[in-house]
C-alpha cells in the first residue's frame, strides 16, 4: 500500500502535455492533462475491454449450450419416433432375414447338385489329386448335413426346424410358439435366424471349398487331356500295326513298336497332344524323327520324315505340324512311322486313337 501511494504521491502534479499541430493556417493547439488521469482513463479502456470480452464469451457458451439442448431434444423426440415404429421395423427384417435364409438354402442345394454333376465327370485320380491339393473340402458332405446345427438352435429356441433341404417352414405366417408359451418374441426369432443363418455361412464356406477343389480339379484334367494323345498324325493307309512281324527289309521277326501310316512326301505330320519337344532330328534307322514328351509318363514318336519343323525345346499343342512325311532311315516308301510311349515302353498307339 505504501509503494502504491509513493506512486501516486510522484505523479501528482505531473502532467502530459497532447499537441494538435494543423495545417500552416491554423495555429498549435495543446492540452494539459494530469498524468493520473491518463492512468485511470486507460484503465477504465481496459476494463471495458476485457468485459466485453467475457460477456461475448459468455454469450456464447450460452448459445452452443441452447443449440446443444435443442438438438439433444430432437434426437430424443426422433429416437421416440423410432422406437416406436422398431416392432414392426424388426419383424419386417426378420422376414426378410428368413426369405434370404430360404434363398440360400436352395441355393446350397443347388450348388450340390451341379458339384455332384463335376465329380461325376472328373475321374477319381484326378478328384483325389485336387483334394490333396486344396485341404479341408470334403467331398460328398451336403449342405443339409451343415444345416443340421440350426435344428439344435431352433430347438433350444423353442422354433420350428428347417425342413430337410433347409428351408423354413412357412416362416411368413410367423405363428410361432415361445419357450413360456403363447406368441413369440423377435428377439426368439432373431437368434433362431441368426443360428441359422451361421449353419447357411458354414454350408457357403463348406462350398467355397468344395468348388475351388473341383476347379482345380477340371483344370488339371483339362491339362491331362490337352496332353494325351488322342488323334492321327496323319490320314493314310495302314499299313503295318503294331506288333512282332517281320522286318521288310532284314527278314527277321522282331516287335513293330509302333504303327506305319503310309502318306505322299510332303504331307504335315501333326502333334498328336501337348507336349515339349525332347528330340528333332535323326536318329538311326529312324531317319528324321521327331519325339514329344507329354508329361504323365507319355511320349510320342514320328519317324521317317522329309523335313523336321521343330527343335528340341520347342512347346506344341495337339494339332501343330511338327514335320513334312518322308522315307528317310531304314524305309521301303514313304510313310510316317508313330509310336507311343509310357513310362519308357512303348505300347499300342491304338489304345489312344479314335
Amino acid at each position: 500500500m505504501s509503494r502504491l501511494r509513493r506512486f501516486i504521491e510522484e505523479r501528482r502534479g505531473v502532467t502530459v502535455t497532447f499537441l494538435m499541430i494543423p495545417d500552416a493556417s491554423r495555429r498549435t493547439r495543446s492540452w494539459r492533462v494530469p498524468l493520473l488521469r491518463v492512468y485511470s482513463v486507460a484503465g477504465l479502456a481496459v476494463a471495458l475491454l476485457l468485459a466485453a470480452v467475457f460477456a461475448y464469451s459468455w454469450a456464447g457458451s450460452a448459445a452452443l449450450l441452447i443449440a446443444k439442448q435443442r438438438a439433444d431434444i430432437k434426437a430424443l423426440a426422433q429416437e421416440k419416433r423410432h422406437l416406436e415404429e422398431v416392432t414392426s421395423e424388426q419383424e419386417a427384417r426378420l422376414l426378410a432375414m428368413a426369405e434370404e435364409a430360404t434363398q440360400l438354402a436352395e441355393r446350397i442345394a443347388q450348388l450340390e447338385e451341379l458339384a455332384q454333376q463335376i465329380m461325376e465327370i472328373v475321374p477319381d485320380d484326378i478328384l483325389a489329386a485336387s483334394e490333396r491339393a486344396v485341404p479341408g473340402a470334403v467331398l460328398g458332405v451336403s449342405a443339409g448335413a451343415d444345416s443340421r446345427d440350426a435344428v439344435a438352435v431352433a430347438a433350444a429356441a423353442g422354433l420350428p426346424p428347417a425342413d430337410e433341404a433347409g428351408v423354413l417352414d412357412d416362416v411368413s405366417s410367423m405363428e410361432l410358439t415361445g419357450m413360456g408359451g403363447g406368441e413369440i418374441s423377435t428377439e426368439e426369432i432373431n437368434a433362431w435366424l441368426q443360428g441359422y443363418l451361421g449353419s447357411l455361412r458354414a454350408a457357403v464356406e463348406h462350398h467355397d471349398r468344395l468348388f475351388l477343389q473341383l476347379k482345380w480339379s477340371a483344370e488339371s484334367y483339362e491339362h491331362k487331356l490337352r496332353h494325351t494323345p488322342s488323334i492321327w498324325p496323319v490320314e493314310g493307309r495302314i499299313t503295318s500295326e503294331y506288333g512282332n512281324r517281320r522286318h521288310p527289309i532284314t527278314g527277321r521277326n522282331h516287335l513293330h513298336a509302333g504303327i506305319d501310316i503310309a502318306v505322299p512326301t510332303g504331307t504335315p505330320v501333326k502333334a498328336t497332344a501337348a507336349g515339349k519337344v525332347v528330340h528333332a532330328g535323326p536318329d538311326g534307322g529312324y531317319g528324321l524323327t521327331v519325339v514329344i514328351d507329354h508329361g504323365y509318363g507319355w511320349r510320342t514318336l514320328y519317324a521317317h520324315n522329309s523335313r523336321v519343323l521343330v527343335k528340341a525345346g520347342d512347346t506344341v499343342e495337339r494339332g501343330d505340324v511338327i514335320a513334312l512325311a518322308g522315307s528317310t532311315g531304314v524305309s521301303t516308301g514313304p510313310h510316317v512311322h508313330y509310336e507311343v510311349h509310357v513310362d519308357g515302353k512303348p505300347v499300342n498307339p491304338r489304345a489312344f486313337l479314335p
